[in-house]
């Protein structure tokens, strides 16, 4: 686990081009977990992948970052900003798994091949969901999962009315 308790926890200060591959937790202290401050970086999630915080790029250059799903479950909310996210083999869940939420790409584009999910949660009456500001191409499988009602809620009665006898 790498964590910062006032800062991301990474945070790429120099130059374009980094890259970053991360199989472990992500822990910023200010809510984001990972930032490039400018040029063209690579972000590669593999399985056992948890952010804790947001994805930020070019803090201060132009230039759109990529992150890479390779095998990785991302679960929301989460933003990733100024990033493409290419989801190539992992699962993307924009809420979390189990609860409807909301995730974001801003300044960036959705792309989703053969072997990625989005996972969408959802209740009868609410879905999680994936805003993009830029261009969302999907393939690969849309997974939705219905959230059960918790106990003792407002779920309808099944039981059978019984008039009195006259």
């Amino acid at each position: 686990m790498i964590s910062s308790a006032t800062g991301p926890a990474i945070n790429i200060t120099s130059g374009g081009g980094a890259t970053v591959t991360n199989a472990g937790t992500l822990s910023g202290g200010n809510g984001i977990s990972v930032q490039f401050c400018c040029g063209l970086g690579l972000l590669t999630l593999l399985p056992g992948s948890v952010l804790n915080g947001d994805v930020v790029g070019n803090v201060i250059g132009p230039g759109t970052n990529t992150a890479v799903l390779q095998g990785a479950t991302v679960t929301g909310p989460i933003k990733f900003i100024n990033f493409d996210v290419i989801n190539s083999s992992g699962t993307f869940a924009p809420g979390n798994l189990g609860l409807v939420g909301a995730s974001s790409i801003t300044g960036g584009a959705y792309s989703q091949q053969a072997a990625g999910t989005l996972a969408i949660d959802h209740t009868t009456t609410t879905a999680s969901k994936l805003t993009v500001s830029g261009t969302a191409t999907l393939a690969g499988t849309l997974l939705m999962r219905p959230i059960a009602p918790a106990r003792g809620s407002a779920a309808p009665s099944r039981r059978r009315r019984r008039w009195p006898r006259r």
